[in-house]
Order: C-alpha cells, then sequence, then structure tokens
C-alpha cells in the first residue's frame, strides 16, 4: 500500500514533496507521504540515533520495483 501511495504521489505531484530522477533505466522516486513511515538504519542511521522518516525512495525499472527504503 505504501508504495501504490508514493507512485501515486509521484504521477500527481512535483518538488518539494516529491523528487524524480532518471539513472540510466531506472527511474529513483523521493516522496514524502506526511507521516512516520519507518526509521533510519545501519550504521549511519545508529549514529544519527535512529531518525524516524517520512520519505520513502522508490526505485523502478519500467514497472518492475527494484527496491524501496524509508530516508530522512
Amino acid at each position: 500500500l505504501l508504495l501504490d501511495e508514493v507512485w501515486k504521489l509521484s504521477q500527481e505531484r512535483g518538488p518539494p514533496k516529491v523528487e524524480i530522477k532518471q539513472q540510466g533505466n531506472r527511474t529513483v522516486i523521493t516522496a514524502d507521504v506526511g507521516r512516520e513511515i519507518g526509521y533510519t538504519g545501519g550504521e549511519s542511521g545508529k549514529r544519527k540515533g535512529y531518525p524516524k522518516c517520512s520519505s520513502v525512495r522508490l526505485v523502478v525499472e519500467g514497472r518492475e520495483v527494484i527496491t524501496a527504503y524509508p530516508v530522512l
């Protein structure tokens, strides 16, 4: 459901809520969904105290989802 919401936002809005970049055949969509959806993880998240995230980065190639994860 969250990825569907991000896709819909990418089709309806632009900056500053949604950023879309092309990287070769891949499209990278970063969208602020306006609510907490996760935490920054890994070593960088640990150093920062695992901050809450309200944006999602979605990477697609054509109609195929490659990855998605929360970002600050």
